[in-house]
């Protein structure tokens, strides 16, 4: 199961899910491997990208609706001025209040629950620039997984924005790995921060960790135990993770629930052992 979660689902997120998101978010018609990594070497296309695919958290409402607006904010306070000049300013409440302004006018729904993330974001970014000359978010995850073989500092510094939370910091981590091919450079004690837990990944849990079956294990807990079976089994943590992602967005839906779904993939990896 492991390997066929690895495998093709894993591939088909990235295509038809990661890759398309990334893309729109840095103005890419074409969500190519190479052409992405080149735009998220720029810090302003790495913020957008961070903007729209991460602070727009899983718990916004209407998340599709509220990440355009994010960037349409980004636009109206840089005001065609350079990137650089607005992270010298150290100013989150000039984002703040471009959204403000463009939600309210889009919707007629007062923004106020979102601040703290979008000012916490920005936030972040300025102190990335000052400690290290740059603000790019990307590049400092892979500084740091370079530098100390670790990500739990990261994870903790993204985790503490409010409502952005542990789920999304994990998603961002374990994205970043798999786009700059680090998962072999994070020591084996903080691949437990590129599982985010996900319903699907609970479901096949007990199948997959015996001592998981008939309990709900704390996230943590259950994030260290899947990234060991995988580092046993010799399968990449983080592609078991995505396919899992795929197997809940499209192979569930189209087989009639994720445990159909495991079957029928299963079989068409050529065997139905687990």
């Amino acid at each position: 199961m492991l390997r066929a979660l690895a495998g093709e689902p894993a591939d088909r997120y990235l295509a038809e899910f990661y890759m398309p998101a990334m893309a729109n978010a840095v103005g890419l018609e074409t969500p190519a491997l190479d052409q992405l990594k080149t735009a998220l070497s720029d810090q302003e296309m790495a913020f957008r990208a961070f903007l729209a695919n991460y602070a727009a958290t899983r718990r916004s409402p209407a998340r599709e609706q509220i990440a355009p607006v994010f960037l349409h904010a980004l636009d109206l306070t840089l005001g065609g001025n350079d990137f650089a000049e607005y992270l010298e300013s150290h100013d989150a409440e000039a984002l703040w209040l471009s959204f403000d302004e463009a939600w309210t006018e889009r919707t007629g729904k007062s923004a106020a629950p979102l601040r703290p993330v979008l000012e916490g974001t920005a936030e972040l970014v300025f102190e990335i620039f000052e400690t290290h000359g740059h603000g790019n978010v990307f590049r400092w995850a892979c500084d740091e997984i370079a530098r100390s073989r670790r990500v739990e500092a990261v994870f903790l510094r993204l985790k503490a924005i409010r409502t952005l939370g542990p789920k999304t910091a994990s998603h961002f981590l374990r994205d970043t790995v798999i786009l700059y091919d680090l998962e072999d450079d994070v020591d084996y004690a903080d691949r437990i921060y590129l599982q985010p837990i996900s319903s699907v990944v609970r479901r096949l849990a007990a199948r997959i960790v015996p001592e998981a079956a008939g309990k709900r294990l704390p996230d943590w807990v259950l994030a260290g135990k899947m990234s060991k079976q995988a580092r046993l089994a010799g399968v990449s943590g983080v592609r078991f993770n995505i396919g899992c992602a795929y197997l809940g967005l499209r192979l569930a839906l189209r087989s009639g629930g994720v445990e159909r779904a495991v079957e029928d993939l299963l079989r068409a990896s050529g065997t139905d052992e687990e």
